[in-house]
C-alpha cells in the first residue's frame, strides 16, 4: 500500500494548455516519463512537424536533448548550406552573361566600305542565279570604283574647271541630241514676222512659207499647245499651199479632239474648218461624232463645234448633232431625218422618259456653266421646253433667267 501511494505522490498529471509552450527541459521530462509508465494517462509529446521555424538558441537545446535529433539537424543544415551556395554560384553566373565591358573600343564602318559591302552582297545573290563565266560582278565593281573616282575628281576641281566641264558637256549634248523647242520656236517666230507683212513680195513669202514648214515639220505638236507658236502654224495654215495644208492635217489629225479643247490649239481647228478640203472637214466631223454633248459642256471645245454646227454641217448631220443631247442609244444609232424631240418621241415611245431625263440633265448642265450663247444649245433649249412638264420648264425659265 505504501509503495501505491508513493508512486501515486510521485506521478504527476500534466496539463495540455495552448497558449503556452512547455520549454524543452519539461518535455524531455515527460518522455521519460511516458516511457517509464506507459500504462498511466500522461500525454505524449507531440513533435514539431519543422525545424524552420525553430530559433537557434532553441534548436541547440533540444539537440542536447536528443543525439538523433541533433544528427538530422546537422544533415538539414548541410543540404541548407549546400542550396544557398548553388543559389549564390547561379546568381553570379548570370550576373557574368549579363556584364557588359565597357572598355572594348566600337569601330565605326565607314559610308563607303557599307556601300561596298551591300554591293559584294549583291554579287554574290546574282552570281547563285547567273551562269558559269558571266561577267556581271566585274561590271559592278567597274562601276563602283568609277563613280568612287569621278567623285574624288569633282572635289579636287576649282570653280573655273567646274565650269568649263559643264560648258563641254552642253556642247556633246546639243550635237547628239535634236535641237530644243525653244530654239525652234525662235527661229520659226522670226521668219513668221517677215511672212506676214503686207508688203512682203509673193516670192520671197513662197520661200519663206516653205523654210517655216521645214522648221516646224515633226514637232508642231510640241508647238502647237504654246500661246506664241500656234500662230506660227495658223500662219501656215491660212498662207500655205495645199501641199503644206495636207501635210499639216495628216501630222495632226489624230489629235483633233485635244486640240480642240485646248485653249490655244483651238484655233488651229477652227482653221483647218475654214481654210481646208471638204475631205479634211469631214474627217473632222467624224472625229467628233458621239462626242457632241460631252464637247460642248467645254467653252474653248463649244466654239469648235458651233462652227462646224453653222458653218460645215449639213441639214441632216444637225438633226443628229442634236439627238446626241437624248438617249444614249442615240450616240450610235441615229436617224438624221427627224428634225424635232417631239417627232422623235412620236417614233419611239418606249424611250420617252429617258430622252427626256438625258435632256433635262444636258440643258441643267449647260446653263450652269455658262455655254446658252451658241446657236446649237438655243435648238436644245428649245426642244427640251416642248417636251417638258410645266413644272421644269418653270425651272429651266427660272436658271435661265438668274444667269442671263
Amino acid at each position: 500500500m505504501v509503495d501505491l501511494m508513493e508512486s501515486d505522490s510521485t506521478t504527476t498529471k500534466y496539463k495540455f494548455s495552448p497558449k503556452f509552450e512547455a520549454s524543452p527541459s519539461k518535455k524531455a521530462k515527460k518522455k521519460k516519463s511516458f516511457e517509464e509508465n506507459p500504462g498511466e494517462n500522461v500525454s505524449p509529446p507531440k513533435k514539431k512537424k519543422t525545424l524552420e521555424n525553430v530559433t537557434p538558441s532553441k534548436k541547440n537545446k533540444t539537440e542536447k536533448a536528443t543525439p538523433e535529433s541533433g544528427q538530422k539537424s546537422s544533415e538539414k543544415k548541410k543540404k541548407h548550406k549546400a542550396q544557398e551556395e548553388n543559389k549564390e554560384n547561379q546568381e553570379k553566373s548570370a550576373k557574368k552573361k549579363v556584364k557588359i565591358n565597357e572598355n572594348v573600343d566600337v569601330k565605326e564602318i565607314p559610308k563607303e566600305k557599307k556601300k561596298k559591302m551591300k554591293l559584294d552582297l549583291k554579287i554574290k545573290n546574282k552570281q547563285k542565279f547567273t551562269k558559269a563565266g558571266n561577267p556581271i560582278s566585274k561590271k559592278l565593281k567597274k562601276k563602283f570604283d568609277k563613280d568612287k573616282a569621278s567623285k574624288k575628281q569633282a572635289l579636287l576641281l576649282n570653280k573655273q574647271e567646274t565650269r568649263e566641264k559643264q560648258k563641254k558637256v552642253k556642247e556633246i549634248r546639243k550635237k547628239f541630241k535634236q535641237e530644243d523647242v525653244f530654239d525652234i520656236g525662235v527661229k520659226a517666230k522670226k521668219v513668221w514676222e517677215e511672212v506676214r507683212r503686207d508688203d512682203c513680195p509673193e516670192g520671197k513669202k513662197d520661200r519663206l512659207i516653205n523654210e517655216l514648214h521645214s522648221l516646224v515639220q515633226g514637232n508642231i505638236k510640241k508647238i502647237i499647245y504654246a500661246h506664241d507658236t500656234v500662230r506660227v502654224v495658223e500662219c501656215l495654215m491660212a498662207l500655205g499651199s495645199n501641199e503644206v495644208r495636207d501635210k499639216l492635217f495628216n501630222e495632226m489629225k489624230d489629235d483633233i479632239v485635244e486640240m480642240s479643247k485646248s485653249k490655244y490649239a483651238h484655233f488651229f481647228v477652227q482653221k483647218m474648218l475654214r481654210y481646208g478640203s471638204k475631205e479634211q472637214k469631214q474627217t473632222i466631223v467624224r472625229e467628233m461624232q458621239g462626242k457632241m454633248a460631252k464637247l460642248m459642256k467645254n467653252k474653248t471645245a463649244g466654239n469648235v463645234i458651233e462652227m462646224i454646227y453653222n458653218d460645215v454641217a449639213s441639214g441632216p448631220q444637225r438633226n443628229s448633232m442634236l439627238q446626241e443631247f437624248l438617249d444614249q442609244q442615240f450616240l450610235v444609232f441615229k436617224d438624221p431625218e427627224i428634225r424635232t424631240v417631239p417627232e422623235i418621241l412620236e417614233k419611239y415611245p418606249d424611250r420617252a422618259e429617258d430622252c427626256k431625263k438625258e435632256l433635262q440633265k444636258n440643258v441643267e448642265v449647260l446653263i450652269r456653266k455658262g455655254c446658252y450663247n451658241h446657236s446649237l444649245v438655243h435648238t436644245v433649249i428649245y426642244n427640251h421646253l416642248l417636251v417638258t412638264d410645266p413644272k421644269h420648264r418653270a425651272e429651266t425659265i427660272e436658271q435661265l433667267r438668274g444667269e442671263i
